[in-house]
């Protein structure tokens, strides 16, 4: 069953047709008009009114030529066409009309004028797509994807396909972009937003046009859109805001009245005024009274750039001194301005100039002074060269040597003054201070032109210069050459009153100690010269005993005297060899039992890891044997004697305690003097030198020897052996 369509029914579908396509382009261009593009590049609403051109003038085209106007057409009389519609895929509009216009040339020659006239609006619009950076996409009603070019992206196109924004995007992006796509459909009514989404998990933004699709009927059935990628403009705009609103600098934006338009916080800072007030008011607004203004903007549009200081009158009425550089028409009827407040760095120039007059005026008078000081003070004042050479010379100097500067400039110093011997050391004192060793201190003689010597005692130190080389090396002499002889003289006579108390103290001690034994020998002698005959064996035994012990009391006393002597002059002999320490140390307390009363305790504790030691066992012997004497002498109501060996990681400490009558505080700076005797001391025989050759024998070892005491209480004497001598081969 066939239907005829009349020509009528064609006429009025073409003429609506028409009516719709014609509005929609003149939109598109009202867009175009109306909205700024903000994107970079090609326009996609550009393609939307070429596209709808082009369509218009073939329908209009077709229109006339198929006369559905006022011209008729016998071709249209009565068209047949089925009542149904079988599915088309994609088919072009020149096939339905091509077989409805198959009668006749004039039908064949119009089909193929409007398949070329399609053809080429279509390659039109093909050429335009490849050239331009955005992306065209269609949507249905449902909002599903039914085409899509992306010239980034063609490899991704078919998996979008007939999919939503929900399917392939994040739920917050679908939900911002669905609704801006159903707003086109609901009113019809296309848009133009600037939107952003998330690709792999980078913010994107977008310049999106929306626009939707009409049926012959008018009814929407989907939405096209073209969308471009904004991503790089919109960091650049933000950097640069970024960089607008941090600038340190004031910058701002006038029109061409000099009004300003836009300024930053920095111009808002150096204006005075927050930025709703600085907005609007007028660049002459700010200047002096009297400034000419007009003439002044003239020449700056005519020169289109200035740079320089001007003086900028706050509203409050303070002045900022200001350097600007202006920028005019860098965008239509905008002109740039960037100023730096300089106020507080010319107040600082202007302090720095009055400071530096000042310290050049005190730079003057401390020049003057020092050179004043050079020339009036005894001391000797003798500037060098970073080699020792002469550059100043004081007047002290010129009386002592006798030589003018005039002499010496240039010279070295050991070209002059020194003596043969000291030129070596000298130069080895300035190359210390080359080196960065200073200050430093020498002595050394110098030879005047008459050919005294002076000995003159130096503090040297250096000048640097500003890349921290030396530049100068600065000497400051005292002829010390009579101090030196007085001091001589000094210590010879100390030495000499040493000795001579030395010797009264021995010649005291020895008519003393002497005296006693000598006195025991000689009663003893002549007893037994006379009564001896009548005495048992056991009484003359004991007799001739005591002889024996006066005379090797008087042989220790001897023995110690030497002993000083030798070490004094370094002739005493030190021969370390192993020693067994506690052995060793066991049988000196046993031999010292002998000297005890039963009222002594004597104990012995090894508390050192060191079984061996390498010591000499005559001194060490003399050492532990004396301070064992002394700790029972000493103790004549008898008590503890504790006799300790102790090691630490540098020493091994041989520690011997009594509770014996102890050491006067008066007496303990002395003790280890020759011939000095505690003032406690009563009636116990000894001579004064124990306690010193022990510290002579202490130092051979390179050890020390402390003790603590308090009187009534007891002593304690410690003696420090180095390990690293006592392990030593």
């Amino acid at each position: 069953m066939k239907t005829v369509i009349t020509k009528r029914t064609i006429s009025t579908w073409f003429g609506l047709a028409l009516c719709l396509l014609s509005g929609v382009t003149i939109l598109s261009y009202w867009s175009l008009m109306s909205q700024p593009w903000m994107g970079n590049g090609f326009n996609p609403m550009w393609l939307v009114a070429i596209a709808n051109s082009c369509s218009l003038v073939v329908l209009g085209w077709l229109y006339d030529r198929l006369g559905l106007g006022f011209t008729p057409s016998p071709y249209l009389e009565d068209i047949p066409c089925p009542s149904t519609q079988p599915e088309h895929d994609h088919k072009s509009l020149a096939e339905p009309l091509d077989s409805a216009l198959q009668p006749g040339h004039q039908q064949s020659t119009q089909s193929q004028s409007m398949e070329e006239t399609l053809k080429s609006s279509e390659q039109r619009f093909r050429v335009a797509l490849q050239n331009s950076p955005t992306f065209v996409f269609s949507q249905d009603s449902e909002l599903r994807y039914t085409w899509i070019y992306n010239p980034n992206r063609e490899t991704q196109v078919q998996k979008v396909i007939g999919q939503s924004d929900a399917e392939i995007m994040a739920p917050e992006d679908a939900k911002r972009l669905t609704a801006i796509k159903q707003r086109v459909l609901t009113t019809g009514v296309g848009t133009r937003e600037e939107v952003f989404v998330t690709v792999n998990g980078e913010i994107r933004y977008y310049d999106l046009t929306v626009e939707p699709l009409l049926k012959s009927t008018g009814d929407i059935v989907g939405i096209t859109c073209a969308g471009t990628d904004i991503t790089g403009i919109r960091i650049r705009e933000q950097q640069l805001r970024a960089i607008f609103e941090q600038s340190l600098d004031a910058i701002t934006i006038t029109d061409n009245q000099g009004i300003y338009l836009e300024a930053n916080p920095a111009a808002c800072k150096l204006f005075g005024l927050p930025l709703s007030e600085l907005l609007g008011r007028r660049i002459v607004d700010f200047m002096e009274p009297g400034f000419d203004f007009k003439s002044a903007w003239r020449s700056f549009r005519k020169q289109r750039q200035l740079t320089g200081t001007i003086r900028l009158l706050r509203l409050d009425g303070t002045v900022r001194n200001v350097d600007y550089s202006a920028k005019a028409d860098f965008l239509p009827g905008r002109h740039l301005s960037i100023l730096r407040d300089i106020t507080e760095r010319e107040q600082v120039e202007i302090a720095l100039r009055e400071s530096q007059q000042q310290v050049e005026l005190a730079l003057l008078e401390e020049r003057n002074f020092i050179s004043a000081i050079l020339e009036t003070v005894n001391a000797l004042i003798a500037v060098l060269d970073a080699q020792g050479r002469f550059v100043r010379f004081n007047r002290a100097c010129e009386q002592m040597t006798d030589y003018s500067l005039e002499e010496v400039k240039g010279k070295y110093i050991w070209d002059l003054f020194l003596i043969p011997e000291e030129v070596e050391p000298v130069q080895s004192m300035i190359q210390e201070l080359q080196l960065g060793q200073f200050p430093n201190e020498s002595e050394h003689y110098w030879v005047a032109r008459d050919g005294s010597r002076h000995l003159i005692s130096w503090f040297n130190t250096v000048i640097l210069d500003t890349d921290g080389s030396i530049k100068h090396i600065i000497s400051i002499g005292i002829d010390i050459t009579d101090r030196k002889r007085a001091e001589d003289m000094r210590r010879a006579l100390e030495r000499e009153q040493a000795l001579s108390e030395l010797r009264l103290r021995f010649f005291s001690m020895a008519s003393h100690e002497f005296r006693t034994p000598l006195s025991t020998i000689l009663l003893t002698a002549q007893i037994l010269e006379s009564s001896a005959q009548g005495w048992s064996q056991e009484k003359r035994t004991r007799n001739l005993q005591r002889i024996v012990s006066a005379a090797k009391e008087m042989r220790q006393m001897l023995d110690d005297i030497l002993t000083i002597n030798r070490a004094e002059t370094g002739r005493i002999e030190f021969a370390p060899i192993p020693i067994e320490l506690n052995d060793f140390c066991q049988q000196m307390l046993q031999e010292m039992r002998a000297y005890a009363t039963p009222l002594h305790t004597l104990a012995f504790f090894n508390q050192s890891e060191a079984k061996w030691a390498f010591m000499d066992k005559k001194i060490l012997r003399y050492i532990l044997s004396n301070l064992l004497s002394n700790a029972i002498k000493y103790s004549p109501k008898g008590g503890e004697i504790n006799f300790k060996i102790l090691q630490n990681q540098e020493f091994i400490l041989f520690q011997i305690y009594d509770q014996g009558i102890g050491i006067p505080l008066s007496d303990q700076p002395h003790l280890f003097e020759a011939f000095h005797r505690g003032a406690n001391v009563e009636s116990i025989p000894g001579s004064g030198l124990g306690l010193t050759v022990v510290k002579k024998c202490v130092e051979l070892h390179d050890g020390r020897i402390m003790f603590t005491s308090e009187v009534g209480a007891g002593t304690t004497f410690t003696v420090m052996i180095p390990i690293q001598i006592a392990n030593e081969s």
